[in-house]
């Protein structure tokens, strides 16, 4: 389309280039405004001069960007159209071709806050879990501004989680147990229900199941007809271990309490035992020391949980204070996955290089230590099974006029139905 053709269309207040406070413009490389589709006062006028709010030389900028690298985006104070007050904009400045002559369009950021924040339901601030530090983690990692920011919102966990990712307003993801991910696709698939809603978007670490009981509790088919405190009521813990306490056969009396309040009651024969789920080093475990007369009881790897938990071990280096050198006490683990639901708000969170969850195959592996996630260099760091982006449209901090927002997982990373 010709130059003189394009300014026509953009002057004449076409809807395709006059959207809410979305408006086109076409300035030359002197100053001279050709096209405004939302202020037709100054076109033809030279705006070679014209300052924003802060001082800037706004034109004199963008012929900058346009002349130096043909594209790329300027940020400013503007008033915008829709509310009639100053506000930040950011507006993406082109080169129209070989020509002398640039052509933009702003977006006001009072809104981009909204639009790009996401929230993540954890764990509960209550409970010694790592869910809600991990979230912490992610967004310290991921935040960029305007452009993304990771929103932690502290929940119940467990299958609450994923109700909350699946029905909740303002929340986009969420952290849950594999197993517990599992359990809902089995069950609604024994019901018929064949929706994909729930999108299982990466493994993030390890959970190790922490059993901790007096010294005449040596094995846990001791624990059968006895109390014994499985976490907070609805937490991913008291789920579980519902679950892997089902699957070997052992009926307990449960009770829910803190871990705090349970090493008491622990200590005082108030309880058999109290259990945590939660990624090694716990920091209320940390706390025990020998002369409290608790310790760790082994929980086996048998055929009954092969499906969804694999083997590990606490050892010395994981709590010295209560496990004596050279030795560990074998237990089981789950891994902690990010969900997300299709269809409900844009996805703008791409994290590839993990494996759907229809058949857990989790590294086998005794060291589950590469649960948090850090910063190295100023590059964002996550355990080795899964990396993280962001992006929506291109904008300042890296991406071109050509890139595009990161795939939604593919169909073959969903595996629960609800």
């Amino acid at each position: 389309m010709a130059l003189r053709t394009r300014v026509k269309v953009i002057n004449s207040g076409a809807k395709e280039f006059n959207d809410r406070d979305l408006y086109v413009f076409i300035v030359d490389f002197n100053g001279r405004n050709h096209a405004n589709a939302v202020t037709p006062a100054i076109q033809g006028k030279d705006i070679w001069d014209i300052k924003d709010q802060d001082g800037k030389f706004i034109v004199q900028e963008m012929v900058a960007v346009a002349k130096d690298v043909g594209r790329g985006w300027f940020d400013y104070r503007w008033v915008n159209p829709n509310t009639k007050t100053i506000e930040d904009k950011s507006a993406y400045v082109e080169r129209l071709g070989a020509s002398d002559n640039f052509v933009a369009v702003g977006i006001y950021k009072n809104e981009q806050p909204n639009v790009n924040t996401i929230g993540l339901i954890s764990g509960s601030p209550n409970s010694d879990d790592t869910y809600l530090q991990m979230a912490y983690d992610l967004a310290d990692v991921l935040n960029d501004g305007d452009n993304l920011r990771i929103l932690p919102i502290a929940g119940v966990g467990g299958p609450r989680n994923i109700r909350d990712v699946r029905y909740l307003k303002g929340i986009d993801i969420g952290l849950t147990q594999t197993s517990i991910l599992n359990n809902f696709r089995r069950s609604n698939e024994r019901m018929g229900q064949t929706e994909n809603k729930i999108v299982y978007i990466a493994k993030l670490f390890n959970e190790e199941v922490h059993l901790v009981a007096r010294s005449n509790i040596t094995s846990v088919m001791q624990l059968k007809g006895l109390k014994v405190n499985l976490d907070a009521k609805g937490s991913g813990t008291s789920y579980t271990m519902r679950d892997i306490f089902k699957a070997l056969g052992i009926e307990i009396e449960e009770v829910s309490m803190s871990q705090t309040e349970a090493f008491e009651k622990l200590k005082s024969g108030e309880i058999a035992a109290t259990i945590l789920i939660a990624g090694k080093p716990v920091r209320s475990m940390s706390k025990l020391g020998r002369t409290d007369g608790l310790h760790f009881v082994p929980v086996p790897y048998s055929q009954p949980l092969i499906n969804d938990y694999l083997p590990t071990a606490l050892t010395h280096d994981d709590y010295p204070d209560i496990i004596p050198t050279g030795q560990s006490v074998e237990t089981i683990a789950v891994g902690a996955v990010l969900i997300a639901t299709i269809g409900r708000r844009p996805m703008w969170i791409a994290i590839g290089g993990c494996s759907g969850l229809s058949r857990p195959s989790f590294p086998r592996s005794r060291n589950s230590r590469n649960r948090r996630v850090t910063r190295n260099g100023g590059r964002s760091t996550l355990p080795p099974h899964c990396r993280v982006g962001a992006g929506s449209m291109p904008h300042r901090s890296g991406l071109t006029a050509g890139a595009t927002r990161p795939r939604r997982p593919r169909g073959d990373r969903i595996s629960a139905r609800l």
